[in-house]
């Protein structure tokens, strides 16, 4: 009986890595955005409340400005987060992360415009 030692037998193989998707990452990049412009929209109009900043049709414009753009960021982070997560063998966490940031800001933005508003009624 002789062996043959030169017969090679592949290894198992394994299952392809799961790569992240490229729309899940577009989504927290979207949330990350839309929380660096909300935080600077609350010290810019915290600015101009306490008279740092001169009130102008300028700096309404710019706040206006803002918010729309944090606007936009949040919808297109939970778009993308929604989209990221409906396909099929991909890596999830950062459409999840996206989706939830972005909700979470947008929630917060409002409360804390709501919030704002209403302080400002008081005066």
């Amino acid at each position: 009986m002789q062996t043959n030692y030169l017969e090679y037998t592949p290894p198992p193989s394994y299952p392809e890595p799961v790569g992240t998707s490229r729309m899940g990452i577009g989504s927290f990049i979207a949330a990350v955005i839309s929380l660096f412009m909300g935080c600077a929209f609350f010290g810019l109009a915290y600015a101009i409340g306490n008279n740092n900043v001169p009130e102008s049709n300028t700096s309404s414009l710019i706040l206006l400005c803002m918010l729309g753009l944090v606007v936009i960021a949040c919808l297109a982070g939970v778009g993308l987060g929604i989209t990221s997560l409906v396909q099929k063998e991909a890596n999830k966490a950062f459409a999840i992360l996206g989706l939830v940031f972005s909700v979470a800001i947008g929630i917060g933005m409002c409360c804390l415009i709501v919030f704002s508003v209403m302080l400002a009624t008081n005066y």
